[in-house]
Order: structure tokens, then C-alpha cells, then sequence
């Protein structure tokens, strides 16, 4: 059960880069895509250095998957940009509280794309999630 610890530690830095970001872009001049690549570029540096440092750096055979591949790094890209320019022009506890319903836009697409069952719980957490988005 790892993965639940793992989750919340993501769950946790990803609410903090928000906030990060929100602050980054509050600037009048700021330019939303350009934090954007610049964001990306500076993550995967990182991941890059540690993987060297650390020896762990292995390029598996990606052929077989790199229309996927290719596709999620679009909608990722995508994704992010929208966020960048969300948080530059709303605040952020707005944002970020609208960015969770992402949860349940991942169940919904996870049965359609993958083929997984939409049990009476994740229907319960969507239906909790869209309460608590209206309700805050």
C-alpha cells in the first residue's frame, strides 16, 4: 500500500507548485506560455541530473509506444499551459480548487480509454468531488 503514501506526497507538492506558480505569474508582464516551457524545461533538467547523478538514466525501446508517448506530452503541454494562464489571471484558491475536478475527468476517461470499471465508490467520488467543487 505504498502507493496511497506516494499519492498524498504528490497530491501535497503539486498543490505547493500551484502556489509557486501563482506567485511566479502575479506579475503583470509575466507571460504565461513562456513560464510554461520554462517550467518543463527546468523539470525535466532535474530529472535529468538526478538520473545521471544517481546512474539511474535508462532509455528503454520506446517505439512500439510513441504515438502515446507523443500524444500524452501534447496533452500534458496543453494541460499546463491553460493552467499557467488560469492561475496568471484568477486566484488561485479558485484555480487550484478547479483543477481537482481533473480526478474525476481521469475516472470518466479511464473507463472509456482503458477499459476499467466504474465501480458504485468512483461514481460516489465523482459525485463528492463535483459537491464539494460547487459547494466551496
Amino acid at each position: 500500500m505504498i502507493w496511497i503514501s506516494l499519492a498524498l506526497a504528490s497530491a501535497f507538492f503539486n498543490s505547493l507548485t500551484k502556489i509557486s506558480q501563482k506567485v511566479l505569474l502575479k506579475e503583470e508582464n509575466s507571460d504565461p506560455f513562456a513560464f510554461s516551457v520554462v517550467f518543463q524545461l527546468t523539470v525535466a533538467f532535474l530529472f535529468i541530473t538526478y538520473s545521471l547523478i544517481t546512474k539511474t538514466l535508462i532509455f528503454p525501446d520506446l517505439t512500439p509506444i510513441l504515438p502515446n508517448l507523443l500524444l500524452m506530452t501534447l496533452l500534458y503541454s496543453v494541460g499546463n499551459l491553460f493552467a499557467f494562464k488560469a492561475l496568471k489571471h484568477g486566484q488561485a484558491s479558485e484555480i487550484i480548487l478547479l483543477l481537482t475536478s481533473g480526478t474525476a475527468w481521469s475516472i470518466l476517461s479511464s473507463t472509456i480509454f482503458l477499459n476499467e470499471s466504474l465501480t458504485s465508490k468512483s461514481i460516489l467520488g465523482i459525485l463528492i468531488i463535483i459537491f464539494g467543487i460547487v459547494t466551496i
